[in-house]
């Protein structure tokens, strides 16, 4: 008697099914994916989670940033998990920090334009995309400066939009300080992002207290 074998096909063979396109709206309430996340192009793409590291630069730089803008109030500063939306683009970004002097952009979960400054630190799995398509994305949208912090590698760019809307590297003045072009007046020493001081001894140098 003849017996049919049958016919067994590998996964990676098989059609893969194409992510589920939502809405900028189910995006920001979560509906579709749980975590940390960014819409592009109508789609959820989950974010690698930050290291420790990187969770400790973000917050001594949201701490300088804070304190500083509580005493000279030059706008509203953002820690990430929150949305920047690039409306040309079809984009809705999580910067890990934005800061804002034009108030009226503000909706209730969601910024709706580009940031005056936006900083990305770099996680494992996040290099190319923060060095390539978010650079483009942001020169495009008119982020007038972008910080580039890589903590493994305790390197730092940092870039300011021209006149031409294109992104140029902004200099260190001596001793290795950054000056930023936006925040007025705010300034750090580059060492502090890898080697964090007390964050006092970093508010008195700055003259915050």
């Amino acid at each position: 008697m003849a017996t049919r074998l049958e016919e067994t096909v590998a996964p990676e063979t098989l059609p893969k099914r194409a992510p589920r396109k939502v809405t900028f709206e189910e995006y920001l309430k979560g509906e579709s994916e749980s975590g940390y996340h960014e819409w592009v192009d109508g789609e959820i793409v989950m974010l690698s989670n930050p290291s420790l590291k990187h969770q400790e630069i973000t917050s001594f730089l949201t701490c300088l940033w804070n304190l500083y803008n509580a005493k000279y109030d030059l706008g509203k500063i953002v820690q990430a998990p929150f949305t920047m939306k690039l409306e040309a683009l079809n984009r809705g970004r999580e910067p890990d920090i934005v800061s804002k002097e034009r108030e009226s952009l503000f909706e209730k979960n969601y910024l709706a334009g580009a940031a005056d400054v936006a900083v990305e630190v770099v996680s494992p799995g996040t290099g190319r995309t923060d060095r390539g398509d978010k650079y483009f994305e942001y020169e495009v949208s008119g982020v007038k400066e972008y910080w580039l912090i890589d903590p493994e590698r305790q390197h730092a760019e940092f870039y300011q939009l021209g006149d031409d809307k294109l992104y140029h590297t902004m200099s260190l003045a001596e001793e290795n300080i950054f000056r930023s072009e936006l925040i007025r007046g705010f300034w750090f020493r580059v060492e502090w992002l890898w080697n964090k001081p007390n964050e006092l001894d970093a508010l008195r140098e700055l003259g915050v207290i």
